[in-house]
């Protein structure tokens, strides 16, 4: 966030909190202006003129700058449209993603039937194909010529990503 804390003014957060709905200190206090309709996080236009998210305004006025380079504002609480100042913190997307797992949001703890692996109708390769790739010490892009699929792919599965389930020993 790029955001300069002598930019927002008295003004601009005597203008914030009037769209507030500020209730007592374990409730959200939930955002009565515009949201952004695609994910329903509160925002607003402070010093800049430029649209923010409310939490990552009311984070930095409350808590000063972040100290990663790329800060999400996490909710404990889950509520997109919640600006309690106790229920945000800092974090990272993997802080965000171990939040999510913690409270059984991600994929796989919401549907467990998910099918991986060469069990999934849609995959391209086969186990054995993913234990040669894994062990290979070709480059990626001749690995995913050799199994008609993209570098990328082949990368994800080197790294871990998608393929996770699939252990091979050394």
């Amino acid at each position: 966030m790029r955001l300069d804390p002598a930019s927002v003014t008295e003004k601009d957060l005597d203008r914030f909190w009037s769209y507030v709905d500020v209730r007592g200190p374990d409730e959200c206090w939930p955002w009565l202006k515009s949201f952004n309709g695609k994910n329903g996080y509160a925002r607003f236009c402070a010093g800049t003129n430029k649209q923010i998210r409310c939490s990552r305004l009311l984070l930095f006025i409350m808590q000063g700058p972040p100290e990663t380079s790329k800060p999400l504002a996490l909710h404990t609480c889950d509520n997109p449209r919640c600006v309690n100042p106790l229920h945000l913190f800092y974090g990272d997307q993997l802080d965000n993603m171990r939040d999510c797992a913690a409270k059984g949001r991600n994929a796989v703890q919401v549907n467990p039937d998910i099918v991986r692996g060469v069990r999934n109708g849609m995959t391209k390769l086969t186990a054995e194909q993913v234990t040669d790739i894994k062990r290979s010490d070709l480059s990626q892009s001749a690995l995913g010529r050799k199994y008609n699929v993209t570098k990328h792919a082949i990368w994800r599965i080197k790294h871990g990503i998608n393929w996770r389930q699939h252990s091979v020993a050394a």
